[in-house]
């Protein structure tokens, strides 16, 4: 298992591990499904973070 998968399996719920445990092999084998949210600070004025955001790439 790789770490980053050991690490996100550290921090699951007690219901989300045994979903992850009754999953078949196969489907695990590029990792645990796994989500989260990611939060940031622009320092820069809002006319500036406007224009940025729509140019971002989101991996959804």
């Amino acid at each position: 298992m790789r770490v980053a998968h050991a690490l996100a399996r550290t921090s699951l719920s007690p219901h989300a591990k045994q979903f992850i445990s009754n999953l078949p092999p196969s489907s695990l084998t590029h990792g645990i499904p796994y989500g989260g949210i990611v939060s940031f600070r622009l320092r820069v004025d809002a006319r500036s973070a406007e224009a940025l955001l729509p140019k971002r790439r989101w991996r959804i």
